[in-house]
């Protein structure tokens, strides 16, 4: 299925283009969410965007991926 690398730097780009701000540590800051990771996580549905329900997949290409394989 394959793999993939942590890049401090890559989350906290993602952090931000996500509307998330991150501590001096790179741990999310929780204040805007009423301050504990419980009530950041507390939602109880998904975004329509990130539902996989009838969602169709490809397969890409990439440098770190250069044999993908569809499944």
């Amino acid at each position: 299925m394959g793999y993939g690398r942590w890049r401090e730097n890559d989350f906290r780009k993602y952090s931000s283009a996500a509307g998330r701000s991150l501590r001096e540590d790179g741990s999310i800051d929780t204040t805007a969410y009423g301050g504990s990771a419980q009530k950041m996580y507390s939602q109880r549905g998904i975004a329509a965007e990130l539902n996989p329900y009838k969602v169709i997949r490809e397969c890409c290409e990439t440098e770190e991926h250069p044999n993908s394989l569809p499944v």
